[in-house]
């Protein structure tokens, strides 16, 4: 009987120690209904200030949150540190439910930001229009994260507003909703800023058939730079087909979009596209080699700082040596000291400096140079 009362006596202990902190932990996070109420009742500057702070920590996880926020956007009585939270609680609103609830904030703006596409936004505040733009852009962002689907209509008018165009094809893309994929198409086309070709694999493979063709060359230009917003790894081998393009941006924007997608099964590729005749895409093929990895890539690395005729090509190559500490390279790097150009001098140096820990003479080296060798060898950098 009394190990029964015993038992009984830690858990009462445990459900009310439980109990606590389930109290504490609401009173350290409370609403955004509450916080906005304490808000406004102060003009304490102190008080104020520990209210906002207490703002930043709280995640939006109901639905009253998310309709607080909005109030909060829709006040005349602009608050700029105020609102400044409140908008950057918007991507931590992370649960599919309370997206619903963001749609009314795009209903709200629609106006505002139909004018400031016309260059009339009717506000005395420049900074609030762009917190404003700024606002709107993430909840269009979120709701295509959270995929919400009842925002497919309204995401469709903000296809028309031109400063909102890229997110809402995003977030449109994000959702799965295809039907506004031609008009999307055409809009990429005449070169508004929209993401065509990260729709889906059928969406690339259409921008690279129409960059196949001549009929549209007048438009390869607008039409190329969609290659960069493809997604869809399988579009790789089409990629590789435009880098012998007969237009020098459709080969560059090619390159440079194969090397986002690139994976340990380019190692390869990424060594052929080092031979191509197009020095961008050489180059394309050094920042390959930079995050690739594959001891293949330590001798092309040299052959091309020797060798190539192209000066970004070798400071290129001088830069992707020093960071993957490709330490064979040490001769080959003293030799280049001496290239003609001063940029790849430079690169070299930093190399060097990475590599060996020693300052070697350098003609036309800077003092930026040397802070820019420090900074390498202490925070290694990609580009």
């Amino acid at each position: 009987m009394r190990k029964i009362k015993i038992i009984g006596y830690f858990f009462m202990v445990g459900f009310l120690g439980q109990q606590y902190a389930y109290s504490q932990d609401n009173e350290a996070k409370p609403s955004i209904k509450q916080l906005s109420g304490e808000y406004r009742k102060t003009n304490d500057k102190e008080l104020r200030k520990n209210i906002r702070k207490r703002f930043k920590e709280i995640k939006p996880t109901t639905n009253d949150d998310v309709l607080q926020l909005r109030k909060i956007f829709a006040d005349k009585d602009w608050d700029e540190e105020w609102y400044s939270i409140a908008m950057n609680l918007v991507p931590k609103i992370d649960n599919p439910q309370l997206a619903n609830g963001l749609i009314p904030v795009l209903s709200d703006e629609k106006n505002f930001i139909k004018k400031v596409g016309k260059g009339d936004p009717q506000n005395p505040s420049d900074k609030r229009t762009l917190y404003r733009l700024t606002n709107t852009e993430w909840i269009i962002r979120v709701l295509g994260k959270l995929k919400n689907k009842d925002a497919v209509p309204i995401l469709k008018e903000y296809l028309n507003f031109y400063s909102m165009q890229y997110a809402a094809s995003e977030a449109l893309g994000e959702i799965g909703d295809k039907s506004m994929s031609e008009e999307i198409r055409e809009k990429a086309y005449r070169g508004e800023p929209v993401n065509y070709s990260g729709l889906g694999l059928d969406e690339a493979k259409r921008v690279v058939r129409d960059l196949d063709d001549n009929n549209n060359k007048d438009k390869w230009v607008k039409i190329s730079k969609q290659l960069l917003h493809m997604k869809d790894p399988r579009i790789k081998p089409e990629l590789k087909k435009l880098f012998s393009h007969d237009n020098h941006f459709v080969r560059v924007w090619a390159s440079m979009a194969f090397a986002r997608l690139a994976d340990s099964s380019d190692v390869m590729s990424t060594i052929e596209m080092s031979k191509n005749p197009e020095w961008n895409v050489r180059v394309a093929a050094i920042d390959m080699m930079k995050k690739l990895r594959a001891k293949e890539f330590e001798d092309v690395l040299i052959n091309l700082l020797n060798n190539d005729s192209h000066r970004v090509v070798r400071l290129s190559a001088a830069k992707a040596i020093g960071y993957k500490k490709v330490t064979t390279a040490v001769p080959h790097l003293e030799k280049a000291l001496k290239d003609k150009e001063i940029m790849v001098r430079e690169e070299v140096y930093i190399a060097l400096y990475v590599l060996t820990g020693k300052k070697y003479p350098c003609e036309g080296k800077t003092p930026l140079t040397e802070r820019r060798a420090e900074h390498e060898k202490q925070h290694p950098s990609f580009y």
